[in-house]
């Protein structure tokens, strides 16, 4: 959805004309591998520890890492450049994995992938996504998402530029993650897991969420309305201001060509909680 909403022109590309971007020969230690092999580690860590007490948890993590480090085919000289930076992280999640739970937070889901069906004038529209984690706490669902990367705010989580987690609570509401009852979200966070500072930050929506809910409900159904219509083009980069993080098809738009704005700030932008 916020490619759709960021870049019409690569959903046409991707899933229209069935354009696959083909990886690398040599595909380099990115963002994105971090960002992967970061969700894996916390995800075995909450499930090792939801349902026993938090002992040395820093050093927990740092093992699920390195394990989780060794499976990679990649010359694991690589990754000694990002090891300090996560070490950092690993004790701030510790830290605050304790307060959390302190708080009367629990875990009830880790990485499910769930979906639910939106009611259009046209055909229903299936809306799917996975949560990173869902946890309950004493007023109600918490939805947290983990991010390695990126520029994230409440505002912009508020204006309908990160819809993610607004969306993973209609989800949520409906029921449509496994094993998960049907809950009513009262808070949304991501949690910034970059290394900087005390290694993370955590950038929290706790106030006005039904009225996030209803509106991010309502902006969903008009999209796909408006998609329905055959005459509407997937046009790129409608506003330039909010350019999409990855961008596979730049190329096939000619970009370059017309384009006359900057790359988007990819800086974590701290007005966290």
């Amino acid at each position: 959805i916020d490619t759709w909403l960021r870049d019409p022109y690569s959903i046409y590309a991707g899933y229209i004309l069935n354009l696959q971007v083909l990886d690398p020969l040599e595909k380099p230690l990115d963002a994105a591998i971090r960002g992967q092999i970061m969700h894996k580690i916390f995800e075995r860590f909450i499930l090792q520890t939801k349902d026993a007490p938090l002992v040395n948890a820093q050093d927990q993590i740092l093992t699920i890492a390195r394990e989780e480090i060794s499976k990679r085919h990649e010359n694991e000289h690589i990754w000694s450049f990002w090891w300090p930076r996560f070490t950092r992280t690993a004790a701030w999640v510790a830290q605050t994995e304790s307060q959390w739970r302190e708080s009367g937070a629990s875990n009830v889901s880790v990485e499910k992938k769930g979906e639910t069906l939106i009611e259009t004038k046209g055909e229903p529209f299936t809306l799917s996504g996975t949560a990173d984690r869902i946890d309950s706490t004493p007023n109600g669902a918490a939805i947290i998402d983990y991010k390695s990367a990126g520029s994230f705010s409440k505002k912009k989580i508020q204006n309908g530029e990160l819809p993610q987690l607004p969306l993973e609570a209609i989800i949520l509401s409906h029921g449509g993650f496994p094993e998960t009852p049907p809950m009513n979200t009262s808070i949304m966070q991501y949690w910034i897991l970059n290394g900087s500072g005390q290694g993370g930050a955590i950038i929290t929506i706790d106030q006005n969420v039904q009225e996030l809910y209803t509106k991010t409900h309502e902006n969903l159904r008009t999209l796909i309305e408006s998609y329905d219509d055959p005459t509407t083009r997937y046009i790129s980069l409608p506003r330039p201001d909010q350019q999409p993080r990855f961008n596979d098809y730049k190329h096939l738009a000619r970009i370059q060509e017309w384009s006359t704005s900057g790359d988007e700030d990819e800086s974590f932008e701290e007005d966290a909680a």
